[in-house]
């Protein structure tokens, strides 16, 4: 799986071929490199890369697993016929629409492979590159994105349950976060902050805060 706004590095497919000569690998992803339209924008969080689709795991081949900090992003992602047949295709319900930013079909599936025993790897040469449109490369743009990101994980929330305290239906670190932002957020109003990367990255945990709560609480959702 890539997207339209994508080109695969000339290595991918031999790279898919080699990872699937071994027989029990049933998922590989890559990183995704992106081709900024201009200039990069001072003010991009670079935890939030994935906003825009810029993942870059390292160099090295890892697992994907409870080590790994992400997921298989569908936007560069192979997985065997037979494990998909088996887990089931993307639940779109969960994706973008013309009209919202959802983006939890990643999630979804990423951990229904796991939880079905599929083995995966991270491939660092697995490229491909991403053409950033610089329509995304706006605030209002990483708000509405970690906002509706937020509501499909708390609709995911509402089948799930993490290992970790919650509070009012919600893993109780995410309050730590949110907290941290609105603070961060109003202190902006009247200082102009001296790290203004770190400044947005707290505003935006807050926008994932606000999402999931109400995708947990609020949000109408219809499982296909």
């Amino acid at each position: 799986m890539i997207d339209d706004d994508e080109e695969i590095e000339g290595r991918w497919y031999k790279t898919v071929f080699e990872a699937f000569s071994e027989s029990d690998i049933g998922f590989v992803g890559g990183p995704y490199v992106p081709r900024w339209p201009g200039e990069f924008p001072g003010w991009l969080p670079p935890a939030y890369g994935g906003v825009i689709g810029w993942v870059d795991g390292g160099k090295e081949r890892v697992p994907f697993d409870q080590n790994y900090p992400g997921i298989l992003m569908g936007g560069n992602a192979v997985i065997r016929r037979s494990v998909l047949d088996a887990v089931g295709p993307y639940n779109t319900s969960l994706g973008r629409t013309d009209k919202h930013l959802l983006s939890g079909e990643d999630e979804d599936m990423y951990h229904r492979l796991l939880n079905a025993g599929a083995k995966g790897f991270y491939l660092p040469d697995l490229v491909i590159y991403h053409n950033i449109s610089p329509t995304r490369l706006t605030k209002k743009y990483f708000r509405s994105w970690c906002f509706w990101r937020g509501v499909s994980l708390g609709l995911l929330e509402r089948t799930r349950k993490q290992s970790c305290p919650y509070l009012l239906g919600i893993p109780r670190w995410h309050y730590r976060t949110a907290a941290r932002g609105l603070i961060m957020g109003v202190a902006s109003l009247f200082v102009r902050p001296k790290e203004e990367r770190e400044a947005f990255a707290s505003e935006l945990a807050l926008w994932d805060f606000l999402g999931l709560f109400y995708g947990k609480h609020f949000r109408q959702y219809q499982r296909e």
